[in-house]
């Protein structure tokens, strides 16, 4: 390794301490890799920090959900409902749902939830440009009389929120959603 001449810029043999010919001090060089590691380390660490932040928004920009449907069944000697869901991915990088959880309320008053957990664990898979169905399950709670009174009156709006969690190119996330509907 070589030390240089800070005034002069000469090199010398590392045995140096001084110039020959300023008397300055020699520093000694750095070795370069751990600044080209990290210069090359710097930016992938940014840019996956970047997708962990911008991933939700691109889902919401790109994942479309409708309800296309229900259904009613009996369930341990119980009536069960279903809904079915639409899901459209518009963008070019396939998605994985892994829950959808949301609670329906008729004005203010809590009537329903809606679940949905994937089989086995395996994520629901929402191809690149693709579409997926899912059917998620109901559950009704008791209805008192002043909530049927004021959804009968008109004022009733069926509110539901809740959550899902989706992953992107291995980036796991949940957002909060949000749906509407009249109930009469």
């Amino acid at each position: 390794m070589k030390v240089r001449c800070p005034k002069c810029g000469l090199d010398y043999p590392d045995t140096f301490t001084f110039c020959k010919k300023d008397g300055s001090r020699l520093i000694r060089g750095m070795r370069r890799w751990p600044y080209l590691i990290a210069a090359a380390v710097v930016p992938l660490a940014l840019a996956g920090a970047y997708a962990i932040k911008a991933a939700p928004a691109y889902m919401k920009e790109h994942l479309a959900v409708r309800i296309t449907g229900a259904g009613v069944h009996i369930l341990s000697g119980q009536p069960a409902s279903d809904l079915v869901f639409h899901i459209t991915n518009s963008s070019r990088i396939p998605a994985s749902l892994h829950t959808v959880s949301s609670v329906c309320s008729i004005s203010g008053s809590e009537i329903a939830t809606v679940e949905w957990t994937p089989e086995n664990h395996q994520a629901l898979a929402i191809p690149a440009n693709g579409t997926a169905d899912l059917t998620a399950n109901v559950r009704v709670k008791e209805v008192g009389w002043r909530d049927i009174l004021r959804a009968a009156g008109g004022s009733g709006e069926v509110v539901c929120r809740g959550s899902i969690s989706v992953s992107m190119l291995g980036i796991r996330f949940s957002r909060d959603v949000s749906y509407n509907s009249q109930a009469w």
